[in-house]
């Protein structure tokens, strides 16, 4: 699966929703490409469970000019949901799900 998300506003993304039945689809690497040619966003990834609460994996990371990173995503989407949540002046960013 790949996404593009391009702003310059700061924006949550879902990437896995909080289903009702213990779920798998949360078994993923998440990689983040910043492909803008001279924008740096700053990415937070986070879990929220049942009751909003947010659990940060990564927060305020800068991702640099034409550079990708991977983030392993195991979790279970019934019990949390994951989102992305970009900011940056100019922001383009390609997100690609790698499954085993």
């Amino acid at each position: 699966m790949y996404q593009n998300i391009a702003t310059s506003t700061t924006t949550t993304t879902p990437l896995t929703a909080l289903d009702a039945v213990d779920g798998e689809n949360g078994n993923f690497d998440l990689r983040v490409t910043n492909s803008h040619t001279s924008g740096v966003p700053i990415i937070d990834i986070h879990l929220t469970d049942s009751t909003g609460v947010v659990y940060y994996i990564i927060r305020g990371m800068r991702i640099p000019v034409a550079t990708a990173v991977t983030f392993p995503t195991r979790h279970d989407t019934g019990d949390y949901a994951l989102s992305i949540v970009t900011q940056g002046s100019a922001c383009s960013i390609t997100l690609m799900r790698i499954y085993d």
